[in-house]
């Protein structure tokens, strides 16, 4: 019998139990094993995620209402989905400051090969030398090229 490492099983028990939560708040219905097939590509057969529903549900995150409905979500199942949620928050704040430390870094060096090349020409045609960006002069001082 083939088993996975449990980190590859909690992380599919993980993204089926999203796509569960979400598609359960999304439409009000108990969500079956098909409906997670067709309508998200978590890349598991029907039987596969049939096993996980009923692991997720064994461990409090889901309720079968009756045998032949799909689950819906508990108490927990809700509480993880949140929870999921503000991880997934905490991550975009913690892109963005990495995008803004990375942006400022780029602009200083952009400013600094500005400042360098402006004194390389000034030191060759021995005159005031000025670089800026393309559209910089017409944007902030308005004069056209």
């Amino acid at each position: 019998m083939r088993t996975l490492h449990p980190t590859t099983l909690e992380n599919r028990k993980r993204k089926l139990l999203q796509a569960v939560i979400y598609h359960y708040v999304k439409t009000a219905k108990p969500v079956g094993s098909q409906v997670i097939v067709d309508k998200y590509n978590l890349g598991l057969s029907s039987a596969t995620l049939r096993n996980l529903l009923v692991d997720l549900e064994k461990e409090g995150y889901l309720l079968q209402p009756h045998t032949s409905a799909g689950r819906i979500p508990t108490d927990k199942g809700y509480r993880f989905y949140v929870d999921s949620l503000l991880e997934i928050q905490t991550l975009a704040v913690a892109e963005e400051a990495k995008i803004r430390k990375e942006c400022v870094a780029r602009t200083k060096e952009i400013g600094d090969l500005m400042i360098s090349t402006s004194h390389m020409l000034s030191r060759m045609s021995h005159y005031t030398a000025w670089c800026s960006p393309r559209g910089w002069i017409r944007a902030c001082c308005g004069i056209s090229s």
